[in-house]
């Protein structure tokens, strides 16, 4: 089963504003060559990335995982890790792959995550419209009207955080009910509601 790897830290930080007399570039390919050794375990990638220019600001031995993840952060690639190798994507592309479901991990981490959450009260369109800022630019969220659901994919973190929400909405709405897509009276207000303290939230 393929794994998420979460890549960010405080020393992603440190690494992007290293001095440039201390940085030294080299190809994608060569780095994962080169960490090979160090690792233990083949690490793959697809050949248009191979030549990508990498810049790092330490010695290959000193690199542990960690700061390898942190490395690929900086140039905007992550990686998915199989039982026997280490696969290199970019991180547009993460929401793509065979992401597991937030009911199968229960890890705080920065692990990208699937949820399905079945609206009772409100409309899931509406409530779309109000929780899409809190989805991070690497997530996504749909929506399917007819069956009052939303699919988000995500960040556990942020996942969370997004279902605890809409929990917390839903609860609001309790004596709501979403009839066939159109909301019941009393749903603008709640949502208006919402909306606001999400775009502050967002501003933070």
């Amino acid at each position: 089963m393929i794994k998420f790897i979460p890549i960010i830290s405080l020393k992603f930080f440190v690494l992007l504003f290293s001095t440039a007399t201390n940085a030294m570039p080299l190809s994608l390919n060569d780095l994962a060559t080169q960490l090979e050794a160090e690792f233990g375990k083949p690490i793959a990638m697809a050949a248009e990335y191979s030549e990508t220019e990498i810049t790092i600001a330490e010695p290959i031995n000193k690199i542990d995982f960690a700061d390898f993840l942190e490395i690929l952060q900086q140039h905007r690639f992550t990686v998915l890790k199989e039982d026997n190798y280490t696969l290199i994507t970019p991180i547009k592309y993460a929401r793509t792959m065979n992401i597991p479901l937030l009911e199968n991990h229960r890890s705080n981490t920065n692990l990208f995550m699937t949820d399905v959450i079945q609206l009772k009260h409100l409309c899931s369109l509406e409530v779309f419209e109000t929780i899409r800022p809190l989805v991070q630019k690497a997530g996504h969220i749909a929506v399917y009207n007819a069956a009052n659901t939303l699919v988000i994919t995500d960040n556990f973190e942020s996942l969370t955080e997004i279902k605890n929400i809409v929990a917390t909405m839903e609860s609001e709405a309790e004596d709501i009910a979403c009839a066939d897509g159109s909301p019941a009276p009393g749903s603008d207000k709640i949502l208006e509601r919402w909306s606001k303290k999400i775009k502050t939230m967002t501003r933070s």
